[in-house]
């Protein structure tokens, strides 16, 4: 069951490279690429290239570019871009896989449980439970702490985009009670993630300031600056 995740993981990244490799030979599309980035970081956080978050961060950045960014040259995300090219240049095995991928979750999770080789987790907006056929992932996170990620399937196989935003476990109830505020309002999950990650910044760099004042969900405190 391992090698069908690592199999279909490894078929993505190999795709998600070749997507940036187009994206960086398009001359529109990189420079919008740079102005993505100044503003993806300016939202949730600078972060510098020796700091060890920087390749997570990155990947982060990238599929939120592709998947969630408008190109302000046509309009469209780049994913739809890309598609858009592949089905000109009929690249089939490509068009098809990706296409798949664009409706992936992006999300908050928890682990729930290990079983055998297995891992099961929930989303904590929808409440659906997933499983993921690498336990490696477990290394080093608390097992009750929110993470965020995105979600991707290929042939019924589930696994994990290249990063994980991790938070603490000790604002687990704040960001419970944020999240039913935002499913009774029927608002995007999205904007709140960004939130978060920008929390999470925060959060990393300043360990000494009162977490609560950090993660902000109580009007009471005073929001560190």
């Amino acid at each position: 069951m391992f090698k069908d995740s690592e199999l279909a993981s490894s078929t993505f990244e190999h795709l998600f490279e070749k997507t940036n490799r187009y994206f960086d030979q398009h001359p529109v599309i990189s420079k919008e690429l740079i102005s993505a980035k100044e503003e993806y970081f300016t939202i949730t956080g600078k972060i510098g290239e020796s700091d060890n978050e920087f390749g997570n961060r990155m990947n982060a950045f990238l599929l939120w570019f592709l998947f969630d960014f408008r190109l302000a040259s046509t309009q469209t995300t780049p994913i739809d871009h890309y598609l858009a090219h592949l089905k000109d240049t009929k690249t089939g095995g490509d068009l098809t896989i990706l296409r798949s991928q664009k409706d992936h979750v992006h999300s908050l999770f928890f682990f729930v449980k290990e079983k055998q080789d297995m891992v099961i987790i929930k989303d904590i907006f929808t409440g659906l439970k997933y499983n993921i056929s690498d336990s490696r992932i477990l290394i080093g996170h608390d097992k009750n702490a929110l993470f965020e990620t995105r979600l991707f399937e290929i042939d019924g196989t589930h696994y994990f985009a290249n990063f994980f935003i991790h938070h603490p476990i000790n604002v687990r109830k704040g960001i419970k009670r944020r999240l039913k505020q935002i499913k009774k309002n029927k608002e995007s999950l999205k904007p709140f993630l960004m939130k978060l990650h920008a929390y999470q910044t925060k959060w990393r760099r300043y360990r000494n300031i009162d977490i609560k004042s950090i993660y902000h969900f109580d009007k009471s405190l005073p929001e560190a600056k």
